[in-house]
């Protein structure tokens, strides 16, 4: 040996397999951004020593070993995916690197395994790469999104608070557009026809196509809207309701004529046609959830902790999710509540269902993101910033929203 010199020797320790162990160097990487995750293969003897060296691997017969790597994604509804880069099929101790690749798009885990082609082989043990939730691509807007809906188009389409009399609409790639309305517009939807409509805080509602143009409709009399709720119902039929004289009122995408549903006690805000048939209604002035009947048959039912709800959703469980405050609660057809309060919820103020068919929500109180499950298991993330409004988009990304801001949530 010289010395200043550096001196590589290899041998090897015992190549009999007795069992392997698969490590990654970052288990937990930031979701949304792709990266090469080095993968070790450690081929342990019976002593529990790594072998290495350039011998084959054999098993405790003298037989060759070969160990095979298989990935498993669980994309929970997204596109994400990790890949064995490097040799999958491995016979003896690697000189050369195996990476495992993430490919950024939404995953929540991905489990790496190995097998053995000798069954003397006692012991395979894999790893798992889970991504750490994270908001991405963060785009600049004017105003504050307060209701958002995914488009024909596959972009988002938002309403704003504080009585901006626009409508954005914001691609997968941050393009950002605004369209001007007579009013400031409330709740917005895609209805059957390929248009979006909404509600004004002037009395009419409208539509706006996927290439901007906007169609306005006044209401009259009792049949006033505000800005708040409305509905996609059976076939060309639109519901929208005004909590000040506490009506439900329809037309369809024609609007010639509006004929009042139903007259709701307090005030109707939300409104949601659900997949039992039914419109449901939240009330802002009393703690009831309204069941009306396409022919105008209500019956209303009070939640059990007293809470006046606001937004409502259509569950994957058949069930209508509504959130309030600091609970989520959830209303089986027949009137039956389910009521859970999220740790250290203080101020929940969005839902909807995710491709995982899980319930989504904001807590902006908590600066944090929310899932429940339809059985009602939590699992809360905290993030920079209260984000307020989401919405899913087509290749399942969910888009969050808060002043001045919207930005991307991967898991």
């Amino acid at each position: 040996m010289r010395p200043s010199t550096f001196n590589h020797f290899q041998f090897t320790a015992n190549p009999v397999v007795h069992s392997v162990v698969l490590s990654l160097a970052n288990q937990t990487p930031n979701a949304g951004t792709a990266l090469n995750d080095v993968l070790t293969v450690n081929a342990l003897d019976a002593a529990g020593q790594t072998i290495i060296g350039n011998a084959n691997y054999i098993d405790s017969n003298g037989n060759p070993v070969a160990l095979t790597l298989s990935v498993l994604n669980n994309q929970a509804g997204g596109k994400g995916s990790v890949t064995i880069q490097g040799p999958a099929r491995i016979t003896s101790p690697q000189s050369a690197p195996i990476y495992a690749h993430y490919d950024g798009n939404w995953l929540q885990s991905s489990t790496i395994s190995v097998a053995a082609s000798s069954s003397a082989v006692a012991t395979l043990t894999g790893t798992t790469l889970t991504t750490v939730p994270t908001v991405i691509h963060q785009y600049s807007i004017l105003g504050t999104p307060i209701y958002a809906t995914t488009g024909t188009d596959g972009n988002i389409w938002f309403t704003q608070l504080g009585g901006s009399q626009t409508i954005g609409r914001i691609t997968p790639s941050g393009t950002t557009s605004s369209f001007s309305t007579t009013g400031s517009p409330g709740q917005i939807i895609q209805a059957g026809d390929g248009k979006l409509w909404f509600v004004e805080s002037n009395h009419n509602f409208g539509n706006i196509t996927t290439n901007g143009h906007i169609t306005e409709y006044s209401t009259s009399g009792s049949t006033y809207t505000n800005g708040v709720g409305l509905a996609a119902g059976p076939g060309t039929s639109l519901c929208y309701t005004y909590h000040l004289t506490g009506n439900v009122t329809c037309t369809t995408t024609a609007a010639t004529s509006f004929t009042t549903l139903s007259t709701v006690g307090g005030g109707p805000w939300w409104i949601l046609f659900g997949s039992n048939g039914y419109y449901w209604t939240s009330n802002i002035f009393n703690s009831t959830i309204s069941r009306i009947s396409t022919t105008g048959v209500r019956t209303s039912f009070a939640t059990p902790s007293g809470v006046t709800t606001a937004r409502l959703i259509n569950g994957s469980d058949g069930n209508v999710w509504y959130c309030s405050g600091t609970i989520i609660g959830k209303i089986t057809p027949n009137g039956t509540f389910t009521e859970y309060s999220p740790n250290l919820a203080s101020s929940i103020s969005d839902i909807k269902v995710g491709p995982d068919g899980n319930i989504w929500f904001t807590d902006t109180g908590a600066a944090s993101i929310g899932r429940i499950t339809p059985a009602g298991t939590i699992t809360k993330w905290n993030v920079t910033n209260a984000w307020n409004v989401l919405q899913f988009s087509p290749n399942g990304n969910l888009w969050l929203s808060r002043a001045g801001w919207i930005g991307i949530f991967v898991l």
